[in-house]
């Protein structure tokens, strides 16, 4: 079962710059666009009651583009199971595209529990993971997920930036997001979360005028940046690189 402890000693890349880039491409270089970048080994189900199995959970190097939740300002309604990003840019379009790499992926239990503001990212991880899911092969990365990738420093420790408030984590200010690889202060990088009807999304305080403190929610037709992420299979095995984005760590 899953719960906070999961959260703590899961493992997890962390820091400004780590070497976790994968290249799902066996046999030549890969593009910006064909890198992948590592959050973890995480613990996961392929099925609704299947065992726990821990896997490597990857996200794209690059945005797959900014789309709407909805698809349409007609529909207002945050439920990622009919969110057109997930039925038909991730897991049909971008699963599409990514057809030759489809033999290292297997589908996986994403989380649908609601994340509230005044929250942390510690406690995120279990509000994540209550009420609903669904099973697909494509995903976007959970709040949590972006928490987890801070490095902290001497003056805000990484066990303390998760048990800050996000109101506390404020764009460039905050220790937590300049030692976060995940962090952009110029992009809206949808969340798989969302409080009540609105959708969560994480940047810094400099996009567009927007000010963001730790998390901000939107309307279910606003565009915002969607970054494929998904599970590897458990018997993909290394095959060469150190996970510098010039030497990509390669699969087979």
């Amino acid at each position: 079962m899953t719960n906070q402890t999961n959260a703590q000693t899961d493992y997890r890349y962390v820091g400004a710059n780590p070497n976790n880039y994968v290249c799902l491409e066996e046999n030549g270089e890969c593009t910006d666009e064909e890198l992948y970048r590592i959050i973890g080994v995480i613990p996961t189900q392929s099925t609704k009651d299947g065992n726990y199995e821990s896997r490597v959970k990857l996200i794209s190097n690059t945005s797959y583009g900014s789309y709407p939740w909805s698809g349409s300002a007609d529909v207002q309604s945050s439920d990622w199971t009919k969110s057109t990003v997930n039925t038909e840019i991730l897991n049909t379009e971008y699963w599409g595209k990514i057809s030759a790499y489809q033999q290292y992926i297997d589908p996986a239990k994403w989380y649908l529990g609601y994340v509230y503001w005044n929250s942390t990212y510690l406690s995120d991880y279990n509000s994540e993971r209550e009420n609903t899911f669904t099973i697909a092969n494509m995903g976007i990365i959970y709040a949590s997920d972006y928490g987890f990738a801070t490095g902290g420093n001497d003056l805000q420790s990484r066990n303390a930036c998760l048990k800050y408030n996000h109101i506390h984590w404020n764009g460039d200010y905050s220790y937590c997001n300049q030692n976060n690889w995940l962090y952009s202060k110029v992009e809206k990088k949808a969340l798989l979360a969302r409080n009540g009807d609105s959708i969560i999304w994480n940047t810094g305080p400099e996009y567009e005028g927007d000010y963001c403190s730790g998390l901000c929610t939107s309307q279910a037709y606003t565009k915002l940046e969607v970054y494929p992420s998904f599970y590897l299979k458990t018997g993909v095995k290394y095959l060469s690189g150190t996970g510098a984005k010039n030497d990509p760590i390669k699969v087979q």
